[in-house]
């Protein structure tokens, strides 16, 4: 990758630097250290796994750790590492994520198993610069089939001094094998005073700073970094927070709200708020799920087994409408409509028990 492809992600956002041109890491500090502790002990495997929520840090964690593993085991100055690490030259150091199509506009949907076979092919080459080598997957749940199986024979015999770092948003949903190839490090969402601390960076532009207050941006990331950074380049916040709102009680809705909150969201020119809304109706499914599993002792008109089976059930509901409306590029107001309605029947459950 040169240094002109530096912003060519799938998921880069205007404005805001690119994971491997940080030269700050922002919290994680428990897992950086324990990795680079390993690395000098040389008791670091071949495979590694970060996972966790989207947009909490896991890439600028994977090229933190790269930095620190290069200068070290290689003769170059630290400057010179981040330099040619954060221009995306460093031929030690190589990434595998979807990349843009040859005769189209966009990205292609997968990692495609061509591009991890020539990637790890020239893991057999003479080596160009001393020092360990690192690859780095961002995200494996991009890879397809058969390029996960590609990457999995390699996980099984990894090359000499050479590591592969997995990043993962969605690890249950990784093949168990290539799972159990790598050693797994969970990563958690932030502290909102860490993620001030990002947003407050002297870096980030104009661009992206100007619509939203940044104390509301910290409200909605819910500890994820990027999240606030979506947040914060929003026109329409308006209508998030009375998602939020509605979210704190929707038993009581009497379908008025619910349309409402669908016109604006189904609306294409709030793709982006759209997109957020997703994010905040999962993670309510979600707290939802992890709250029945371990139920208030003194809340005993709800029947935990009930309310659990009720927020599994609605969480496989809204992926499908999710999936099935991207697959079929349906009306998002509808697919909004539908599964207000699924949330509105499960908080009605609730008040019956």
């Amino acid at each position: 990758m040169s240094a002109s492809d530096i912003s060519l992600e799938a998921d880069h956002i205007s404005g805001i630097k690119a994971p491997q041109t940080k030269k700050t890491l922002y919290g994680h500090h428990d897992i950086i250290e324990r990795l680079f502790r390993q690395y000098e002990q040389n008791r670091l495997p071949g495979g590694l796994l970060l996972h966790g929520p989207k947009g909490i840090g896991k890439a600028t964690l994977a090229y933190e750790l790269a930095r620190k593993i290069t200068y070290a085991s290689g003769s170059e100055t630290i400057s010179q590492v981040n330099e040619q690490i954060g221009a995306g030259v460093h031929p030690n150091i190589r990434i595998l994520r979807r990349s843009p199509r040859e005769k189209a506009a966009g990205f292609y949907q997968n990692i495609r198993v061509d591009e991890v076979r020539s990637l790890l092919g020239k893991l057999h080459q003479t080596r160009g610069r001393a020092g360990r080598r690192i690859i780095i997957v961002d995200s494996v749940d991009d890879c397809n089939s058969n390029a996960a199986n590609a990457l999995l024979k390699t996980l099984e015999e990894p090359p000499e001094k050479t590591h592969l770092i997995l990043i993962s948003n969605r690890v249950g949903a990784l093949l168990p094998t290539l799972r159990s190839r790598c050693q797994g490090h969970a990563m958690r969402p932030l502290a909102n005073d860490i993620v001030e601390k990002i947003l407050s960076d002297p870096e980030i532009t104009d661009e992206v700073k100007g619509k939203t207050e940044i104390s509301t941006a910290i409200d909605f990331s819910g500890g994820r970094p990027r999240r606030a950074f979506e947040a914060l380049s929003m026109g329409n916040i308006g209508v998030l927070k009375q998602l939020s709102d509605w979210l704190q009680n929707p038993a009581t809705d009497n379908g008025q709200t619910m349309m409402e909150i669908s016109d604006i969201l189904g609306n294409k020119k709030n793709r982006l708020e759209a997109e957020f809304a997703r994010e905040l109706l999962l993670d309510w499914i979600t707290n939802e799920a992890k709250s029945a599993s371990t139920p208030n002792k003194t809340t005993q008109n709800i029947a935990p087994t009930q309310t659990l089976a009720s927020s599994i059930e609605l969480w496989e509901k809204a992926n499908r409408i999710f999936e099935t409306g991207d697959s079929f590029n349906l009306d998002l107001r509808q697919s909004f409509i539908v599964l207000f309605d699924h949330i509105s029947s499960h908080a009605q459950l609730k008040l019956t028990r």
